[in-house]
């Protein structure tokens, strides 16, 4: 079985133990992506935020060749629970997909050789109309703790070129340059 994992962050430059079997593309189904959670270290985190701006996402092949085996790596990499873990199988789209999960099918059919993708489907912490406001705040709040507030620089800076997000824009017009 070819998975692919989807990708738009860390992933990409802190895989750890993710196991792939392939570079990263750049060309993964464009999904509402946003700096919208806010993880237990301090840190502001690329989560899918519906209603956000269609980002383009990247997808590499895991290195395993099941289903289980892929979600279970892709758990483990990010520290999370087994059903914060998505995926879409080819051909096995339900009535209660939801519009990632569509998106994400209509993207595999691109991709003949692909049989299903898995994505890391954490919730947003930062919720309504206000969402970048929300997170400048957040961010700005970690002014008083120097490591955490340099960790969460790092996660914003070192995010691909490509994932541009609204909070991403309005950070880079208060000087946070994208690290190349």
């Amino acid at each position: 079985m070819n998975i692919a994992i989807i990708g738009w962050g860390s992933l990409l430059w802190a895989p750890k133990a993710l196991a792939t079997r392939s570079a990263w593309h750049p060309d993964g189904p464009r999904l509402p992506i946003e700096f919208a959670r806010v993880s237990s270290d301090g840190r502001l985190t690329l989560v899918i935020h519906p209603g956000s701006a269609l980002v383009q996402t990247y997808w590499a092949l895991s290195a395993l060749n099941t289903l289980d085996g892929a979600r279970v790596n892709l758990r483990d990499r990010e520290g999370s629970k087994l059903e914060s873990i998505a995926s879409a199988v080819r051909g096995q789209v339900g009535s209660s997909a939801d519009a990632t999960e569509a998106a994400v099918h209509e993207w595999l059919v691109q991709y003949p050789d692909l049989d299903a993708a898995i994505w890391t489907g954490l919730p947003a912490t930062l919720t309504g109309p206000d969402v970048v406001e929300q997170a400048v705040a957040h961010l700005e709040g970690l002014r008083s703790q120097p490591e955490v507030h340099a960790l969460a620089r790092e996660y914003v800076v070192k995010a691909p070129a490509q994932t541009q997000t609204a909070v991403r824009q309005e950070l880079q017009k208060r000087g946070w340059a994208d690290e190349v």
